[in-house]
């Protein structure tokens, strides 16, 4: 360069050489900068290749994994989907089998009902259970549409009155191969032939002719008379037993029916003629210190019809809201004495307990006081007592007496 511009110089050369050096040794270091280059290009492209290789394998691993899990999830759901059809069918067959229990307990209830009906059925009585009150109304109302006209049903063929045939029907049973059958025989009502049935009781009465109490004795206990009051038959206590008892006494046709003209004692004594009374009786003297005779009525009011063979001082002791009250009460010969609720007569011979009838519900009585307050509840333990006075021939109680 400075040949061009002139003669160089010893400084300007050896400056020269050491740019010149400088360049050769910054040379080398960039050659040996680009092999080095070139070996860590070498090394990260086969890491990347190895690490390629390793990621495609892992890949392949957990797509081979994935898979596996899939087919075990299908697995498992086939598994859960049998175990839920398992479950239904042990849920249908415990309910099949809960069915099974109730039906069998229904059919042994239903087997232990048609034993106790034919356990009732082999004494001569009908069973509710055989034939309920339903049916059996139904079964009444088609046998009352094909009696003759002379003949009926001794009650009606409602519910209310199944009871009566329960009571009076006398029952047969037999049995076939499909079915249990009863033959039922059931009293019918025919033209007059209901009867009221009465017992006789014969009281001392004072004869003043002969200063002496007498005693008809009747030619039998029990007495029958007909609707139409024109007939009757006297009954033995032989005869009453082979009848059946019970709401009503079915008598079997076994006894003759006396025209009321035909004489006896006490048809005389029924029908009210006295002087045919006293040429068919019997009478015996009693001796004068005979035994009383106490006979009780049970309706309302209820009362006792006594004979005495002499006066006799008597204490009627009645409580009422809890304080007693007393009557004495001379009575002799025959007579009827009274006895309220929650009362009681006694003597030094004798003593007539009360009888009380116990009320819940609010009544009003036609005489006395009411039953229960009408502002109060019942309570239990706690009891109202219905103090009456005597009934006598001015006022009367408004009751039926049957």
């Amino acid at each position: 360069m400075n040949f061009l511009f002139g003669t160089a110089t010893n400084a300007n050369l050896k400056t020269l050489h050491q740019v010149v050096g400088t360049i050769k040794g910054q040379q080398a270091t960039i050659t040996h900068s680009l092999e080095h280059q070139l070996t860590y290009t070498k090394e990260l492209d086969e890491s990347i290749r190895q690490n390629t290789r390793d990621v495609t394998l892992l890949a392949r691993i957990l797509k081979m994994q994935v898979n596996h899990l899939m087919k075990l999830n299908d697995t498992i759901k086939g598994i859960e989907t049998n175990i839920m059809k398992r479950l239904e069918l042990m849920a249908n067959a415990s309910h099949t089998v809960r069915e099974l229990e109730f039906f069998c307990l229904q059919l042994e209830q239903e087997f232990i009902k048609i034993r106790q009906g034919l356990d009732v059925t082999s004494t001569g009585k009908l069973s509710a259970e055989l034939l309920p009150p339903h049916n059996l109304s139904q079964v009444l109302q088609q046998v009352a549409l094909r009696l003759p006209t002379d003949v009926s049903l001794i009650t009606g063929t409602n519910l209310e009155d199944m009871f009566v045939y329960y009571e009076t029907a006398r029952v047969q049973a037999y049995v076939t191969p499909s079915e249990i059958r009863l033959i039922i025989r059931l009293p019918l009502r025919g033209a007059d032939r209901v009867m009221s049935f009465y017992r006789t009781e014969s009281l001392p009465i004072y004869e003043p002719l002969i200063k002496r109490y007498m005693q008809i004795q009747s030619e039998s206990m029990y007495m029958a008379v007909s609707e139409s009051r024109q007939y009757y038959a006297l009954l033995t206590p032989a005869d009453l037993h082979k009848y059946q008892k019970g709401l009503f006494t079915i008598c079997e046709p076994e006894f003759p029916l006396y025209h009321k003209r035909i004489p006896s004692c006490s048809g005389a004594l029924y029908f009210g003629k006295h002087d045919l009374a006293h040429g068919h009786c019997n009478k015996v003297i009693l001796r004068k210190n005979f035994k009383p005779v106490w006979i009780h009525y049970k309706g309302i009011p209820s009362f006792w019809i006594y004979s005495l063979p002499m006066p006799t001082k008597t204490t009627k002791s009645c409580k009422c809201e809890g304080t007693t009250r007393s009557t004495d009460i001379d009575i002799a010969g025959a007579g009827i004495l009274y006895v309220e609720d929650s009362c009681q007569v006694f003597s030094d011979s004798f003593l007539l307990l009360s009888t009380t009838r116990w009320s819940t519900r609010t009544t009003q009585s036609t005489f006395g006081r009411r039953v229960a307050r009408a502002s109060e509840s019942p309570q239990p333990g706690r009891w109202d007592t219905w103090c009456p006075r005597r009934p006598d021939d001015s006022e009367s109680d408004g009751r039926t007496t049957t």
